[in-house]
Parts: C-alpha cells; sequence; structure tokens
C-alpha cells in the first residue's frame, strides 16, 4: 500500500507499518524479525509468516524470505527481504479452522452418538453422546475395534455388516435412521439402536462414520401399543362375538315370541269373546268390567309382540341414507294412528328434511308416536306433539305426549 519511492533510504523502523506475529496481534520483537535473525546469525529465513498493519488498520499477512547478501570477515552487512502476500491462504485457513471448531462443537453436543472408524474398522472418533450411550470415555474407544459396540455373537460378522451397510448409502432423505440394530455397552447390557453409516475418503483412505441412537423407549412404546392393540383387538372380536349372540338369542327370541305366545294370547282373547257374548245382557257390571280387562290386556299384549318383533327387524335391515321430507314421513304415521285413536290430536310441528333410512325412521316414528298415543288414550284431552329441536348442523326430533308418563329413575 506504499509506493517504492517512499521507502527507499528509510530505515526498518520507520516504515509506515507495525509488524506483527502471525496471529495479526502480537507484536514482533525486532530480534525476532528475518532481516534481524539474518544480521545475528548470517543464515537466510524462508517462510516465516508474519502480519504488517497499516497505519489504517488494515492487516496483510506476508511470507518473508531473508537472505545474506553482502558479507565481510566480521559479519553480514546487508540483507535482501522479500514477501509474498498470503492474506487470501491465511484467510482461507481461519475460515477452515473456524469450520472446523464449529464441527467439533456440533458433534460434541450432538445427542446422538457420532463414531467414525478408519478402513480397519477401529475407532478414530468417539463423541460425547457416544460416551453416554455406550458407557465408555473416548479415550478407551478411540483405537478399539468398532466391534466391541455390539454384542458378542455379532462381532465376528460385524465388518462384513458395516461394508454391506454402508453400500447401500447414509440416511434416507426423509432423516430416519436406516435399521434397528442391537449394541452393547460397557457394562454389558444390550439395548435397541437405530443406526445410519455412511462412508468417506479422508486422506485417501476410506473411513465409516456412523450415528447411532438408542431406541429403547421407541421399541418400548411401540411394544406397548401393539400390545395394547392386540389386547383392543380381542376385547372388539370378543365384543362382537358377544352382540352376534344376543342378536341370536333376540331373534330366537323374537320368533318365540311370534309363534309360541301368540296362540295362547289369541285363545285367551277369543275365550274372553265368546263368555262375553254368551253371557250377554245376563253379565253384571262386576263381569263385564273384568272381561273387558282381559280383553284390553290381550290386546296390549298383541301391541307389545308387534313391536319387540318389528324391533328385532331393524337390527338386521340395512341402513340406506337418502334426504327423507321428514314432515311427510310424519304426516302418513299420523294418518295411520288416526285411525287407530281418533280422540287423539296429533300436532306436527315443523320438522324438514333429513339425510336417514326412511323406513327405520319410519319405524322409529309408528313406535314413538304410537306409544304417545298409547299412554295418553285415557287423557280428558289426549294429545300428541312431534317437532325438532336445531343447534347449527344437528337436529334433535322429539314426540311428546300428556299421558300419565313414567318415572325417569
Amino acid at each position: 500500500g506504499v509506493a517504492p519511492d517512499a521507502l527507499t533510504g528509510k530505515l526498518l523502523r520507520d516504515l509506515p507499518w507495525d509488524v506483527l506475529a502471525a496471529d495479526g496481534e502480537t507484536p514482533l520483537p525486532p530480534a525476532d524479525r528475518p532481516s534481524q535473525r539474518v544480521l545475528h546469525t548470517g543464515v537466510g529465513e524462508d517462510g516465516l509468516v508474519m502480519c504488517l498493519r497499516r497505519r489504517d488498520g488494515s492487516r496483510v499477512w506476508v511470507s518473508a524470505s531473508a537472505q545474506p547478501l553482502e558479507r565481510d570477515a566480521e559479519a553480514v552487512r546487508s540483507v535482501l527481504i522479500t514477501f509474498s502476500d498470503v492474506t487470501a491462504e491465511r484467510r482461507s485457513l481461519e475460515a477452515l479452522q473456524r469450520s472446523e471448531a464449529l464441527l467439533q462443537n456440533v458433534v460434541g453436543t450432538a445427542m446422538d452418538a457420532v463414531i467414525t472408524a478408519d478402513s480397519g474398522h477401529r475407532i478414530v472418533l468417539f463423541n460425547a453422546a457416544a460416551e453416554r450411550i455406550f458407557g465408555y470415555a473416548a479415550t478407551e474407544a478411540i483405537g478399539q475395534p468398532l466391534a466391541m459396540l455390539v454384542p458378542e455373537e455379532k462381532r465376528k460378522d460385524h465388518p462384513g455388516q458395516v461394508e454391506r451397510f454402508a453400500a447401500r448409502g447414509g440416511p434416507r432423505q426423509d432423516g430416519t435412521m436406516q435399521t434397528l440394530v442391537p449394541a452393547r455397552r460397557k457394562d454389558g447390557t444390550r439395548f435397541p439402536a437405530d443406526l445410519s453409516v455412511a462412508t468417506m475418503v479422508h486422506d485417501g483412505k476410506r473411513m465409516f462414520t456412523a450415528v447411532v441412537r438408542d431406541a429403547t423407549a421407541r421399541v418400548e412404546a411401540e411394544q406397548a401399543l401393539k400390545t395394547a392393540n392386540a389386547t383392543l383387538d380381542r376385547r372388539v372380536r370378543t365384543r362382537t362375538m358377544e352382540l352376534e349372540q344376543a342378536n341370536r338369542e333376540l331373534e330366537a327370541f323374537s320368533y318365540s315370541v311370534s309363534h309360541d305366545l301368540r296362540a295362547p294370547l289369541r285363545a285367551m282373547h277369543g275365550f274372553a269373546s265368546l263368555l262375553r257374548d254368551h253371557l250377554g245382557a245376563a253379565a253384571d257390571d262386576e263381569a263385564r268390567r273384568l272381561l273387558s280387562r282381559i280383553l284390553a290386556g290381550t290386546e296390549r299384549m298383541g301391541r307389545l309382540i308387534d313391536d319387540v318383533l318389528r324391533y328385532s327387524r331393524l337390527t338386521r335391515v340395512e341402513i340406506t341414507r337418502t334426504d327423507v321430507d321428514v314432515d311427510r314421513l310424519a304426516g302418513e304415521v299420523a294418518a295411520e294412528l288416526h285411525e287407530a285413536y281418533p280422540r287423539t290430536a296429533i300436532v306436527l310441528h315443523p320438522l324438514g328434511h333429513a339425510q336417514a333410512d326412511a323406513a327405520m325412521l319410519r319405524q322409529i316414528l309408528q313406535n314413538l308416536m304410537g306409544n304417545g298415543c298409547k299412554y295418553s288414550a285415557d287423557a280428558a284431552a289426549p294429545a300428541v306433539h312431534v317437532g325438532a329441536t336445531r343447534d347449527g348442523t344437528r337436529v334433535e326430533y322429539w314426540v311428546r305426549d300428556n299421558g300419565v308418563g313414567f318415572s325417569m329413575d
């Protein structure tokens, strides 16, 4: 940064820069500078790196070479000094050193074990996580065979497995580990490990780097999940079998009701009717009351049997969802019930449309509205109301009557 004419005739101590050591900070004593060393020893110096700090504060690194130029019998009288600018190389070296320091810090603080082995499968790098996972100090592991980290019965085949595994490549693109392998700690305990192995060439020699993660927690969680799934599957199968058995029993009971109970029920109703007709006007009030109760009871029992049979059929019908006009469907059911219960006022509030199985919805309405009519029949003014309550996309249908009701307890 200085013209040659500005330097000619100057003493070295008057030159417009400060001479520093290679670190760029420490002043270089005059006795350690190339010119003084050659003047003192009479021997040339080559490749001495030092830093020149200009007056503006900028720094330049140079490699200096100093050779005796003139000498007499007593000493060297002049020295030839040449400088080569090595600033770029110095900057690159510093960047490389920073990168290596960063890499060492990353490897040293990684949560996974990072282990590097040479072409002979001997450990050359063993980070802090590897010490924690395997229980060996780095000083114990470095220089030892990589196979010391696997169970004894696996050690013979281990070198070949590493070669084959590395040939398949490193981690997959999703970042997951390549495989699950058995590993061994210093105390002899074993544990499952997620392993990824990659190869590289360093100084012309092939090396292996393994990333190892203790998979104990994951494997135990997976096993617990499998056990839970198996238990759930068994429970579902058991519950399904119980439900199927219950359905079969219900079906058998329905047929029993249909074929076994209807015959005596019809006989009771028939005999009671014959007795009422036979007695005619001769029957007193108490006899007529008792016969009416018998006939009403058999009719009510017949309706209960019909309800049970309809319910059993509901469990066997396949559900087919369609758009159902619930107002129209409820109106049809109300018309049918009006014939059996002419005194009952069936009031239909707006019901709208629903995605449902039309046949099943009709059966539900028949059951609920029919029950309402049945149990309000003795009221002074029997009435059954059918309506819907909407809450956003949810619709709740309801049937209310003014019958005797029943306790929710």
